[in-house]
């Protein structure tokens, strides 16, 4: 039976890059590394690319309070810190009611869909995994 836990993301990384199941790989990161790499995030800033793999890219979406961000490309997501409102989109409209995303729960997230940080006090802390795109299809925030 192949390891899937990851204590950090570099061994996230590598059991990504060995086509592991991706659902699995992100569900069963248990690292707390991610916080030293945001740090260093400039307040303009929401994404940090932590690494692409042949097939995948990996990344931190920082939410302040009161943000949200738009992401049109399909993810496995996981909250590593704070707690999340998702919309699904279908067409220009969002499915309602919304859901909302815990820390330590990941899941696939196969349409387009806004994340919201409707908090006042905390950020919120996302880790996404999904295909490698084209600069074209960069989610907007």
């Amino acid at each position: 039976m192949q390891r899937l836990s990851s204590n950090t993301l570099p061994q996230l990384t590598k059991n990504l890059s060995s086509n592991l199941n991706v659902y699995k790989v992100i569900s069963q990161y248990i690292g707390s590394d991610f916080k030293e790499l945001i740090t260093s995030l400039h307040p303009q800033d929401n994404i940090i690319k932590v690494e692409s793999t042949g097939k995948w890219d990996i990344n931190l979406c920082v939410l302040p309070p009161k943000t949200f961000y738009y992401n049109k490309v399909p993810s496995f997501l996981k909250v590593l810190e704070g707690c999340v409102w998702t919309e699904l989109q279908v067409g220009k409209e969002p499915v309602n009611p919304g859901f909302m995303l815990t820390q330590e729960i990941a899941l696939e997230l196969a349409q387009p869909h806004v994340l919201f940080n409707t908090g006042m006090t905390k950020r919120n802390v996302i880790l996404s995994v999904n295909k490698n795109i084209k600069v074209k299809d960069t989610p907007l925030l």
